[in-house]
Protein backbone atom coordinates (compact mmCIF):
# COMPACT_ATOMS: atom_id res chain seq x y z
CA UNK A 1 0.00 0.00 0.00
CA UNK A 2 1.25 3.25 -0.93
CA UNK A 3 0.51 6.31 1.88
CA UNK A 4 0.76 9.44 0.36
CA UNK A 5 2.80 12.70 2.25
CA UNK A 6 -0.42 14.85 0.84
CA UNK A 7 -4.14 13.74 1.41
CA UNK A 8 -4.69 15.00 -2.48
CA UNK A 9 -3.54 15.24 -5.45
CA UNK A 10 -3.75 18.77 -7.55
CA UNK A 11 -3.68 17.68 -11.08
CA UNK A 12 -3.62 20.96 -13.55
CA UNK A 13 -3.94 19.93 -16.63
CA UNK A 14 -4.96 22.06 -19.45
CA UNK A 15 -4.29 21.69 -23.54
CA UNK A 16 -5.01 24.92 -25.23
CA UNK A 17 -4.78 24.65 -29.06
CA UNK A 18 -5.29 28.23 -31.07
CA UNK A 19 -7.76 27.67 -33.63
CA UNK A 20 -5.34 28.45 -36.17
CA UNK A 21 -2.43 26.26 -37.51
CA UNK A 22 -0.74 29.18 -37.98
CA UNK A 23 -0.54 29.85 -34.21
CA UNK A 24 -0.94 26.45 -31.78
CA UNK A 25 0.22 26.29 -28.72
CA UNK A 26 -0.19 23.62 -25.42
CA UNK A 27 0.34 23.50 -21.91
CA UNK A 28 0.34 21.02 -19.23
CA UNK A 29 0.84 21.06 -15.57
CA UNK A 30 0.86 18.09 -12.94
CA UNK A 31 1.13 18.50 -9.22
CA UNK A 32 0.54 16.02 -6.45
CA UNK A 33 1.91 12.59 -5.58
CA UNK A 34 2.41 9.38 -7.13
CA UNK A 35 2.71 11.26 -10.66
CA UNK A 36 5.87 10.70 -11.72
CA UNK A 37 5.13 8.13 -14.58
CA UNK A 38 2.74 10.30 -15.70
CA UNK A 39 5.03 12.64 -17.27
CA UNK A 40 8.31 10.87 -16.77
CA UNK A 41 9.87 7.41 -17.43
CA UNK A 42 12.13 7.94 -14.32
CA UNK A 43 10.40 5.13 -12.15
CA UNK A 44 9.11 8.32 -9.52
CA UNK A 45 5.77 7.72 -8.07
CA UNK A 46 7.16 5.86 -4.69
CA UNK A 47 10.05 4.91 -2.67
CA UNK A 48 10.38 3.82 1.21
CA UNK A 49 11.27 6.50 3.23
CA UNK A 50 13.55 5.85 6.79
CA UNK A 51 11.36 3.72 8.42
CA UNK A 52 10.57 1.62 5.40
CA UNK A 53 7.04 2.74 4.59
CA UNK A 54 6.30 2.95 0.70
CA UNK A 55 5.44 6.50 -0.03
CA UNK A 56 4.41 8.53 -2.74
CA UNK A 57 6.77 11.33 -4.02
CA UNK A 58 5.52 14.49 -4.25
CA UNK A 59 5.96 16.20 -7.67
CA UNK A 60 5.34 19.01 -10.17
CA UNK A 61 6.09 19.54 -13.52
CA UNK A 62 4.86 21.54 -16.15
CA UNK A 63 5.54 22.11 -20.17
CA UNK A 64 4.88 24.81 -22.66
CA UNK A 65 4.56 24.41 -26.37
CA UNK A 66 4.35 27.00 -29.33
CA UNK A 67 4.12 26.27 -33.13
CA UNK A 68 4.25 29.20 -35.54
CA UNK A 69 4.02 28.86 -39.40
CA UNK A 70 6.28 31.36 -41.29
CA UNK A 71 4.98 30.49 -44.71
CA UNK A 72 2.91 27.80 -46.15
CA UNK A 73 5.81 25.34 -46.37
CA UNK A 74 8.03 26.78 -43.68
CA UNK A 75 6.48 25.98 -39.58
CA UNK A 76 8.77 25.75 -36.41
CA UNK A 77 8.40 24.94 -32.90
CA UNK A 78 9.66 25.78 -29.70
CA UNK A 79 8.93 24.17 -26.04
CA UNK A 80 9.92 24.21 -22.88
CA UNK A 81 9.24 21.33 -19.57
CA UNK A 82 10.44 21.35 -15.94
CA UNK A 83 10.06 18.36 -13.45
CA UNK A 84 10.30 19.07 -9.57
CA UNK A 85 11.15 15.32 -6.97
CA UNK A 86 10.96 15.70 -3.91
CA UNK A 87 12.82 12.11 -3.58
CA UNK A 88 13.62 9.87 -0.35
CA UNK A 89 17.15 9.07 0.91
CA UNK A 90 16.62 5.39 0.06
CA UNK A 91 16.63 6.32 -3.69
CA UNK A 92 20.52 6.84 -3.30
CA UNK A 93 22.31 10.19 -4.93
CA UNK A 94 21.84 9.56 -8.14
CA UNK A 95 17.42 9.78 -7.94
CA UNK A 96 16.20 12.62 -9.91
CA UNK A 97 15.37 16.12 -8.08
CA UNK A 98 14.96 18.64 -10.89
CA UNK A 99 15.23 18.42 -14.82
CA UNK A 100 14.36 20.79 -17.89
CA UNK A 101 13.70 20.52 -21.16
CA UNK A 102 13.87 22.35 -23.94
CA UNK A 103 13.97 22.53 -27.90
CA UNK A 104 13.18 24.89 -31.08
CA UNK A 105 13.03 23.77 -34.61
CA UNK A 106 12.81 24.57 -38.44
CA UNK A 107 10.76 22.08 -40.54
CA UNK A 108 10.39 22.36 -44.69
CA UNK A 109 7.26 20.53 -46.07
CA UNK A 110 8.74 19.38 -48.63
CA UNK A 111 5.68 17.74 -50.61
CA UNK A 112 2.43 16.93 -48.85
CA UNK A 113 3.16 13.77 -47.18
CA UNK A 114 7.00 15.06 -47.10
CA UNK A 115 8.67 17.17 -44.67
CA UNK A 116 12.42 17.87 -43.31
CA UNK A 117 13.79 19.69 -40.24
CA UNK A 118 16.35 20.60 -37.89
CA UNK A 119 16.10 20.54 -33.94
CA UNK A 120 18.22 21.82 -31.22
CA UNK A 121 17.59 20.50 -28.34
CA UNK A 122 18.56 21.36 -24.49
CA UNK A 123 18.53 19.54 -21.33
CA UNK A 124 19.65 20.13 -17.48
CA UNK A 125 19.47 17.16 -14.48
CA UNK A 126 19.67 17.64 -10.75
CA UNK A 127 19.83 14.57 -8.53
CA UNK A 128 19.54 14.11 -5.06
CA UNK A 129 22.91 15.02 -4.41
CA UNK A 130 22.79 18.26 -6.12
CA UNK A 131 25.17 16.88 -9.19
CA UNK A 132 24.21 18.65 -11.70
CA UNK A 133 25.35 18.56 -15.64
CA UNK A 134 23.80 19.41 -19.36
CA UNK A 135 23.75 19.19 -22.85
CA UNK A 136 22.95 20.73 -26.02
CA UNK A 137 22.11 18.10 -28.94
CA UNK A 138 21.25 19.02 -32.65
CA UNK A 139 19.29 16.50 -35.09
CA UNK A 140 17.89 16.85 -38.67
CA UNK A 141 15.01 14.44 -39.65
CA UNK A 142 12.89 13.86 -42.58
CA UNK A 143 9.23 12.47 -42.08
CA UNK A 144 7.55 10.89 -44.88
CA UNK A 145 3.61 10.31 -43.89
CA UNK A 146 1.85 7.54 -45.60
CA UNK A 147 -1.47 8.84 -45.28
Amino acid sequence: MIRSTTPETYPMRRPNTAPSYERQHATLADQGTALGNDTTTFNTDAAFDSHGNLVALPYMGAFAGYTHKWADAWRSTASYGFVNIDPQASQGPDAYRRTHYASVNLVWQLRKRLSVGVEVLYGRKETQSNAKGDVVRTQVGTVYSIF
